[in-house]
């Protein structure tokens, strides 16, 4: 079984090389299956795709027996994987990390109140080097994980420092504002689609008035 890893912060890119493998494998007129392996051989010797979409699915007995297995297996997440089970795949597996630029990184990391100067910086920066949609889709997922993380952090699955940067992030806000601030962001996304609205005009307004 040929096994291939795509994970990291950048999910754009890394959801857009998932597709290319899926739009393959119609082309080609595999069977795409997610999340679970076939339990009996295929009927007329089809090549298989699987994908999983949850690294947590796969046992270490599954990860053993991987080469009981026909195809090609594509394990997806939406974040760095934790080494302890990067450590548990065979040797020969490919691997690919998407990682965010340094700027949108900082970006995120500086989103919270009274430090507005820098992150309005910031995101100007940005948009130098990325389109400003790319920006707010990752701003936007940054706070429900941020929200998450001041709810319930056991449900994000990520390492156990990024739980901890996450969480004392949140707590510079508040769930409440957390909240506020991500109907705001969806406010914004329905102004902007329908034309009524810049995007970049419409991050800095938000920040001048949530972060101050």
């Amino acid at each position: 079984m040929k096994i291939i890893v795509l994970h990291g912060d950048d999910t754009v890119k890394s959801y857009e090389r998932l597709m290319k493998f899926v739009a393959t494998a119609k082309k080609r007129s595999w069977d795409i299956i997610y999340d679970s392996f076939p339990n009996t051989p295929s009927l007329f010797g089809t090549e298989r795709l699987i994908i999983y979409r949850d690294y947590t699915l796969l046992s270490k007995n599954d990860i053993k027996n991987f080469d009981r297995f026909d195809g090609t297996l594509v394990v997806y997440h939406t974040a760095p994987l934790p080494q302890t089970f990067i450590k548990l795949m065979p040797a020969d597996f490919k691997m690919e990390k998407f990682e965010m630029s340094r700027i949108l990184f900082s970006f995120l990391e500086s989103f919270y109140p009274g430090n507005q100067i820098k992150t309005i910086k910031l995101l100007h920066d940005l948009t130098k080097t990325q389109p400003i949609e790319l920006t707010f889709f990752m701003l936007a997922r940054h706070l429900k994980d941020l929200y998450v993380a001041s709810i319930d952090p056991k449900t994000n699955q990520y390492p156990t420092w990024r739980l901890s940067k996450l969480k004392s992030q949140s707590d510079k806000f508040g769930i409440e504002k957390l909240k506020q601030i991500i109907s705001n962001l969806s406010d914004i996304d329905i102004e902007v689609k329908t034309s009524k609205a810049d995007l970049l005009t419409e991050l800095d307004l938000l920040m001048v008035k949530q972060l101050e």
